[in-house]
């Protein structure tokens, strides 16, 4: 008996050829898969953006005022401005502290907390400590609520006043706000 016919011998074109028929079945699959992995990998931020987007539509319908902010010629005022997100939330910080002393109250403290960074929108947010009677802290949250840029108080503790001298319970408020604001760089100029 001969060596031949116990194995089958591929001759090296034979075996680049198959190599090369693997390789192009490998790569025709992944082909064929990666827009559902592509698809898979951004429906969770598409959902992410959705809520947002929700978000923003209901604050803005919420303010008849403000009922031609959706449009694209003025979406632009819905976001805190500022190249970075650094300067965005100074801008934020401006912003609470004009809106405090347009109503009577006075911020003590801001202090930013961690912003989220996503493709060019950012989501800012600060602690602002401020004081002030009942009605100046309504007037404020309204102006915060209802201004432009859309800014979103998400948490407030109010806590009564320190005592005056004679004993009496002051007719000031300590309050601590968290808002949040939006910036986006991904507008075109």
């Amino acid at each position: 008996m001969s060596d031949k016919s116990s194995k089958p011998r591929f001759s090296r074109q034979a075996l680049r050829g198959l190599a090369l028929l693997v390789g192009a079945g490998l790569f025709l699959v992944a082909a064929a898969i990666a827009p559902f992995l592509w698809h898979l990998s951004l429906s969770s931020r598409l959902v992410e953006s959705q809520e947002c987007l929700a978000l923003l539509e209901a604050k803005a319908r919420a303010n008849p005022r403000q009922g031609a902010i959706l449009t694209p010629q003025a979406a632009e005022t819905i976001f805190i401005k500022g190249a970075t997100s650094g300067l965005a939330a100074a801008e934020l910080q401006r912003l609470m502290v004009d809106t405090a002393e347009k109503h009577g109250m006075v911020v003590e403290r801001t202090r930013p907390l961690p912003a989220d960074n996503r493709e060019g929108v950012a989501a800012l947010r600060m602690e602002v400590n401020a004081s002030g009677s009942i009605e100046a802290l309504r007037g404020y949250l309204h102006g915060i609520e209802t201004g432009v840029p859309l800014i979103f108080v998400n948490q407030v503790h109010i806590s009564a006043g320190p005592a005056v001298a004679d004993g009496d319970v002051s007719d000031n408020l300590s309050v601590r706000l968290e808002v949040e604001g939006y910036a986006w760089w991904g507008k075109t100029s």
